[in-house]
This record gives C-alpha cells, sequence and structure tokens, in this order.
C-alpha cells in the first residue's frame, strides 16, 4: 500500500477528506482523481463526457465520488445516466430507475447489479417470495422484483430517512410498488422501540447497534433517530 493510499484511509477513518489545496475549482476536481479529459467546465457546472450530463453544485458530488462505480454501471451494466426535475443524478438500469444521493449508492448498485453479491439460486418452476431485512435503499427489492420467478418481495427498513429515499424507485415504474411491499419498521423476537444513532450518509452500514465501530462518519452527521421493531411471527 502506498504512502497516498494510507494517508487517504486514515482521513476517511478519523472523517477527514484528504485533498490538494489549489486555487481553481477545475484543480480542485483533481482531489476526486478523475481524468481532465473525463469533463468540463461551464456556468458552474461540470460536465462528465462519458454519460452526457451536466451536474453543479452538491448534486455532483455523488458523481464526483463515486466515478469509478458510474464507469463500471455504464460499461457492465449499461445504465443510463440523467438529471432529474432538481438537477440531481438519476440512474436507469435495466427497467428501474434510481435517484442518486450519495456515492454510496452508486457502490450499493455495482455491488447488487455488477458483482452480483446477494445473488441466488431462484426456482424456475414457480413462483417465489422472498423477504429483505435491511431494505436500506431499495436496490436489493428492486433487483429481485424484476426477476420473472419472483412474484413478492417484502421488505423491512426500520429508519425513516432511509425508507423515504427508497419509495420512489419503488413507483418507477409502478409495477414495482405492487410487487415490493415496503415496511417501515424492523423484524425482532420481540416488539420495541429504540432510539439508535444514525448517520444519513452512511445509512447503508446502519444497524440496531448504530454507527459501526470503523466509521469515517463525523460527530455532525450523526442523530438519534426512533426506529420500531415488530415481532417476526406477528408478520408471517
Amino acid at each position: 500500500m502506498s504512502l497516498t493510499t494510507m494517508v487517504k484511509n486514515a482521513g476517511k477513518f478519523f472523517g477527514i477528506r484528504i485533498g490538494r489545496t489549489v486555487p481553481s475549482f477545475g484543480n480542485k476536481l483533481a482531489t476526486y482523481e478523475i481524468e481532465k479529459e473525463a469533463y468540463t467546465l461551464q456556468d458552474g457546472q461540470i460536465f462528465f463526457k462519458k454519460f452526457n450530463i451536466s451536474l453543479a453544485g452538491e448534486k455532483a458530488l455523488p458523481m464526483l465520488e463515486g466515478y469509478e462505480h458510474a464507469v463500471t454501471l455504464a460499461d457492465r451494466k449499461g445504465a443510463i445516466f440523467s438529471t432529474a426535475n432538481d438537477g440531481s443524478l438519476q440512474i436507469a438500469i435495466d427497467n428501474a430507475l434510481f435517484n442518486i444521493n450519495d456515492e454510496e449508492e452508486l457502490f450499493i448498485l455495482c455491488k447488487v447489479f455488477v458483482e452480483g453479491a446477494y445473488n441466488l439460486l431462484l426456482p424456475h418452476n414457480r413462483k417465489t417470495a422472498l423477504i429483505d431485512i435491511g431494505m436500506n435503499v431499495g436496490v436489493t427489492s428492486i433487483f429481485y422484483a424484476a426477476q420473472p420467478q419472483v412474484e413478492k418481495v417484502f421488505s423491512f427498513e426500520p429508519f425513516t430517512p432511509t425508507f423515504n429515499i427508497a419509495l420512489p424507485p419503488l413507483a418507477l415504474p409502478r409495477r414495482f410498488s405492487g410487487q415490493v411491499q415496503p415496511n417501515n419498521f424492523g423484524l425482532a423476537a420481540s416488539d420495541k422501540q429504540l432510539q439508535v444513532p444514525f448517520s444519513l450518509k452512511q445509512k447503508g452500514r446502519m444497524g440496531l447497534k448504530g454507527i459501526p465501530e470503523k466509521s469515517s462518519v463525523v460527530k455532525n452527521d450523526v442523530a438519534l433517530q426512533p426506529i420500531s421493531l415488530k415481532e417476526v411471527k406477528t408478520q408471517f
């Protein structure tokens, strides 16, 4: 491991972004290690040539921080990139459309759609129902809802901010809203109401114990989040 990589990893561990101090906006993009030929700057927006889209300000951060993931999705899954009405990033994969809020979501899309991290051997001779515990932003639920042999996906996400992010993709296209049944609570041995430390920036890593020990999240990004757990046998 190079010294530069070690310093960057240390920065992530303590919640510090390591970058070069440079005077112009264009040079600041070098912090993200994206080749200069890959983008142009115009009127405060960044035009990403490979994806034929322009993003401005904070709306560009997911692409800047997760550029390699975006390239992988485009090259290996034929993902189509566009901008939503509010100027944020959208990605269409197969027949699903995802609103991208941060780099982590690009990472999850790669894990599910490209790497097959959650692939299961599904029976071909009968319909199947799946249970997605820890739905996060709905990527895995949508991935399985698109499989022809999957009739229903029961999804559970106890963190309300994360659950709310998952709802729009489930409605686009509308057929997912019927195949995926999202529930804004978790499953447990008994009913519980908890207050758990939560960070929206690392929503994919949240659990009942809150922030993972080896997390780069800073304290300002953490707040207590009320969650509900329901007894599993009452749900099935």
